[in-house]
């Protein structure tokens, strides 16, 4: 009896070792190595996705200290150590010689994650990175439409991947249509309140931004100097412009056809610079006619030619033409060809005394409903809304982060950021209603008969009006 005892003794010391161990995880470091190993991260970064955190113990060169009072999965990701001084929950602690978590890891090791737009290749490293660091096996597609996709997977019920990177202004459609889940708030909880509103459905976040773009005006310094305005407007542009009609083949050009580049204009006439695509949204308004009869006035000047976007970086970059309205995702194409341009933010339309609206462009990361992995996609993205990655992704590729704290730094970095963000204060988001979509899809069909003189300003705001009463109706 006693030989069977004490083999069930050193079973369960054996359990107890091997239950300990699959709820601890453990970094202990030595002063040679805290610099190295750590530099200044967040803590979530640097161990392994836990499903939950109970406790951390520091042992610093005076004491131990256990943690457990606020100590959740929900704030991991903003307790940071910079070399050997570990922050949480705004405290400060010197001199870390080692660090003890206590909580839950995720066995979980697949993942499927879908991406798209600029900075794929750079996107693809961060993931793998993370992915090669905990063991997780990561299956990265490049995908150039993943909302109808997500659709047609939905539809036909086939496993879906478990995180997407998709436009912002999709998000109504997909939690419409039942594709995607919602987030736990606390995955955006460093996200400014203006930037993350836009994502709420029926009082639940369904998208956590990952990075936006801003609308913004493109010169060649070498065929027109904008540096002398101050402040610039559109009769400014207009009249280098005209200068330059013998000059270059096209002086002044965007894609005038596009509403995402009427709104700027629309939102310019409109008193102190609003509108309202939540409630009493009309085309039948003096705003709208003022933009489209401006637009359609700019499409008869001989300096002007709208362009679709990738026949305006065309021309554009072989010096065609001299200025252009594009956006933040331009910067690096044009720093990989390495030509001379510059940029500035919108301009004032002095016909209204207004500053056009720049639209901002984001992309968000969403979790398809059926997802098999859910809980790894929850860390995946606290890992990539983290301060460091969010810094190192954004600067490379001049994206604008939703991070207030990153944002502060990035417009510090550079005089491109500098510019792109002096006035943020009036970037606008898409709008991502239902009545807006209607409303985008009408006027886009119809400014195409104003710019072939197929109807008036006037005509199209009537009959834009009517159609989209009629469309709202059914």
């Amino acid at each position: 009896m006693v030989p069977r005892f004490k083999k069930i003794i050193l079973i369960a010391i054996l359990l107890l070792f091997s239950i300990s161990n699959l709820f601890s995880v453990a970094i202990l470091l030595n002063d040679s190595k805290i610099d190295e190993f750590f530099g200044s991260d967040s803590l979530i970064n640097i161990y392994p996705p836990l499903i939950d955190l109970w406790q951390i113990e520091v042992t610093t060169e005076d004491n131990t200290l256990i943690l457990k009072d606020n100590i959740n999965i929900e704030k991991f990701d903003d307790f940071t150590i910079t070399n050997n001084v570990l922050n949480i929950n705004i405290q400060n602690f010197k001199s870390v010689k080692s660090i003890n978590i206590q909580g839950e890891k995720l066995v979980d090791k697949n993942l499927e994650v879908w991406i798209g737009w600029e900075g794929t290749d750079e996107l693809k490293t961060i993931i793998y990175d993370w992915g090669n660091k905990n063991d997780i096996t990561i299956n990265i597609i490049n995908s150039t439409n993943s909302t109808s996709k997500l659709k047609t997977i939905n539809k036909s019920r086939t496993t879906p991947p478990d995180l997407v990177l998709v436009a912002g202004t999709d998000i109504i459609n997909l939690q419409k249509d039942d594709v995607i889940q919602p987030l736990p708030s606390y995955l955006l909880k460093n996200i400014v309140d203006n930037n993350k509103s836009q994502f709420i459905v029926n009082n639940q976040y369904y998208a956590m931004p990952f990075y936006y773009d801003v609308q913004l005006l493109f010169y060649n310094p070498n065929l027109v100097d904008l540096n002398k305005y101050n402040p610039l407007t559109f009769e400014n542009i207009e009249y280098e412009a005209n200068q330059l009609i013998d000059t270059v083949e096209i002086p002044l050009s965007w894609n005038s056809y596009s509403m995402y580049w009427l709104l700027p204009f629309i939102y310019s006439y409109n008193k102190d610079n609003k509108i309202n695509f939540h409630t009493n949204l009309s085309i039948d308004n003096l705003p709208t006619l003022k933009a489209i009869t401006y637009i359609k006035q700019l499409n008869d000047k001989p300096y002007f030619k709208p362009l679709e976007k990738n026949a305006m970086l065309s021309y554009f970059i072989n010096g065609k033409t001299a200025i252009i309205l594009s956006a933040s995702y331009s910067i690096p194409y044009f720093n990989k060809l390495d030509i001379d341009y510059d940029i500035k933010a919108f301009p004032l339309n002095n016909y209204s005394n207004q500053y056009l609206k720049p639209l901002t462009d984001t992309k968000v990361f969403v979790i398809p409903k059926s997802s098999h992995h859910t809980i790894l996609a929850y860390r995946l993205i606290q890992y990539l809304q983290s301060y460091e990655i969010q810094k190192q992704f954004c600067k490379a590729l001049y994206k604008i982060s939703p991070n207030e704290k990153v944002l502060l730094d990035l417009e510090k970095s550079n005089k491109f950021y500098k510019t792109i963000l002096s006035t943020k204060e009036n970037f606008e988001t898409i709008p991502q209603t239902e009545d807006y979509q209607i409303y985008k899809n009408i006027l886009w069909k119809l400014l195409r008969f104003v710019f072939t003189n197929q109807l008036t300003p006037q005509q199209v705001i009537e009959k834009g009006e009517q159609l989209f009463i009629n469309n709202k109706e059914n």
